[in-house]
């Protein structure tokens, strides 16, 4: 079982005009304006697709919470499904899930969710449904949020001001200079659609004495250093880097939805290194694997090009090869710290 956050829209919210009646196949060809709205629910997933959102089959999942001000009182659904959605230039731009109590019903819809972000005035043509169709919940992004303060050669600098050669301070290697930066904006539609993206909120001081030294937004996937003696205790290492969605279990460590959406930074070195952030000790962007899938297409392409041959020479930060190694271990390790409010990075950024 897990529960996800989605965002959800009411029928009134896309189709004001039209009544709720007829099945499925009566909403092909209606189009609707988007004007925005939408209200956030729990969606709890306990079928054996767990991590699949979509028609299954099964009617054992849950919605939680109110929509257009109304509880739903943990109404039994299902994603029945779906409609693809053309705009007004007759590209098709994604899918609309009908969330339902297992039935082909329009009159039963208790809410639609999307797998794409509507613009707002945009108007939209649904093209056709399909009853059968799942997606994954999220997709992942690393990297810093905007108001980030990185320590550099020239001190603390905003992320989003950092330019390509500033030299930011590093764990191992002195001042580094900055290769390359770039940006991502997520939308709040953007985070309520895709829960793994929304950022992590680590509170002043959650992580230990001055770490951070003020509250630090960071990326699901961003990997920060811990520390600690039952660190030691358990992997044998001092300490390692993990991601960030790893401490939610932690005081002072929430996954947030902003209002106005979020601006991720990457800052790219030509080694990955630990550098701070808001006091804290965390990595600069690592071109592997699951790094590059992150990136847009656009920036894996310009890193390319100017940089030929970098994803496949950097080699991963021996602290987060250790997080690797160690991954088995770290839910276990984290919950213990919860459990003993003890500090999970003992060891101050301040010795850089």
């Amino acid at each position: 079982m897990a529960d996800y956050q989605l965002l959800v829209f009411s029928w009134n919210d896309l189709f004001p005009g039209l009544t709720q009646s007829g099945t499925a196949s009566s909403l092909v060809g209606q189009t609707f304006t988007f004007n925005g709205g939408g209200d956030i629910v729990t969606y709890r997933d306990t079928d054996q697709f767990s991590g699949s959102f979509g028609d299954h089959g099964f009617v054992t999942n849950r919605i939680i919470g109110n929509i257009d001000g109304v509880n739903v009182d943990n109404a039994q659904v299902n994603p029945e499904y779906t409609f693809t959605v053309q705009d007004s230039a007759g590209n098709t731009v994604g899918k609309i899930w009908a969330i339902t109590p297992n039935n082909n019903n329009l009159s039963d819809v208790v809410a639609f969710t999307l797998d794409f972000e509507p613009t707002k005035g945009e108007t939209y043509t649904v093209s056709q449904f399909n009853d059968t169709d799942a997606t994954p919940y999220s997709n992942l992004y690393v990297c810093f949020a905007s108001g980030t303060l990185i320590d550099t050669d020239r001190g603390p600098v905003k992320v989003e001001d950092i330019r390509p050669g500033d030299k930011v301070m590093t764990r191992n290697n002195g001042a580094q200079p900055v290769v390359w930066t770039g940006e991502r904006r997520l939308s709040y539609q953007h985070l309520a659609f895709h829960g793994k993206t929304r950022p992590i909120l680590i509170e002043a001081g959650a992580l230990g004495a001055g770490s951070p030294s003020q509250p630090l937004v960071v990326s699901p996937q961003h990997r920060v250093v811990i520390s600690s003696k039952i660190v030691k205790r358990m992997t044998g290492e001092d300490e390692m880097m993990i991601p960030a969605k790893k401490l939610l279990e932690l005081d002072g460590v929430e996954q947030i939805v902003p209002d106005t959406g979020v601006i991720y930074h990457h800052v790219l070195c030509e080694t990955h290194e630990v550098i701070t952030a808001n006091g804290a000790l965390a990595e600069t962007l690592f071109l592997g694997e699951q790094a590059t899938e992150m990136l847009s297409p656009e920036h894996r392409q310009e890193i390319e090009t100017r940089f030929p041959g970098l994803a496949d020479r950097m080699e991963m930060h021996p602290l987060a090869r250790s997080g690797l190694e160690n991954r088995g271990k770290i839910e276990k390790l984290v919950s213990r710290h919860a459990a003993n409010h003890k500090e999970i990075a003992e060891s101050s950024a301040a010795a850089l």
